[in-house]
């Protein structure tokens, strides 16, 4: 399990401290997570300080019950999958020795990482794509593959950030039920801001807003804070989603200011 106990995260810059995190606790066990909000809400300096690749200002990252830090991190790393929004790979090389060489930054033998790679592309659809050059592929076909990559090292935790962005419907559906199969044996952390995402992957939902955590729960729950409003007035999960964003930017907000993302 993944825990981040009184996490806060503050920038400094030009004089000015910016809280990106506030006191942020929260854990995430094995299967899906979304993380949503607003931008400049903290849900990509949250995914930072999952991954270790932000240090918190205050608080704690543990991991299993050991504290991550400069002596334990590299270790939990190897343990991490990750797949950024912007996916870019070395168009001139092939799909196959793409893989290896992701397998190779985690001490993964050359054999092994075929043996894997290709297994990993069957179970992703892109099996006839092995040879291809990265830079053939089509946008869905790269998202893909960054899961492949991600998943090479057969990792216990897996951050999503904005998987689906810039996908076409049906190349978003493929994803998504990915997505769920991955989330059935490892711990999925997935930002996002398509609600379709959320609706169609059941699992835990966390709301951050101006650097706090507003909600967790599950789509069901938070669906059930607002009675069925009329389609055109939104949904009722947008409605409750809403007046939660509200109402942790209402309050007066002294001293440091807010805003990063």
């Amino acid at each position: 399990m993944l825990k981040l106990d009184d996490v806060s995260k503050v920038f400094r810059k030009r004089g000015e401290s910016l809280r990106a995190l506030d006191h942020v606790s929260i854990e995430f066990d094995k299967g899906f997570h979304a993380l949503i909000g607003p931008n400049g809400g903290g849900k990509s300096t949250l995914m930072g300080v999952a991954t270790t690749l932000v240090t918190p200002t205050e608080g704690r990252v543990v991991y299993n019950g050991s504290v991550l830090n400069r002596r334990t991190r590299d270790k939990y790393r190897r343990t991490v999958g990750y797949v950024p929004q912007h996916i870019s790979f070395i168009k001139s090389m092939s799909v196959m020795d793409t893989l290896v060489y992701v397998a190779w930054t985690s001490g993964i033998s050359r054999s092994a990482a075929r043996q894997r790679g290709r297994d990993l592309l069957v179970d992703f659809g892109l099996q006839e794509k092995e040879n291809a050059k990265t830079g053939s592929l089509s946008g869905g076909q790269l998202r893909r593959l960054g899961l492949v990559a991600a998943m090479i090292n057969t990792p216990s935790i897996v951050f999503l950030d904005e998987p689906t962005v810039g996908l076409d419907p049906e190349a978003r559906v493929q994803v998504r039920q990915i997505i769920g199969q991955i989330a059935q044996d490892s711990t999925v952390i997935m930002s996002t801001h398509l609600v379709e995402d959320i609706r169609f992957l059941p699992g835990a939902l966390h709301v951050l807003s101006s650097g706090k955590l507003a909600y967790s729960g599950t789509w069901k729950d938070l669906s059930a804070r607002v009675p069925q409003v009329s389609e055109a007035a939104g949904s009722s999960f947008e409605m409750a989603y809403g007046e939660i964003v509200r109402g942790i930017k209402s309050p007066g907000q002294e001293g440091l200011g807010h805003g990063v993302a």
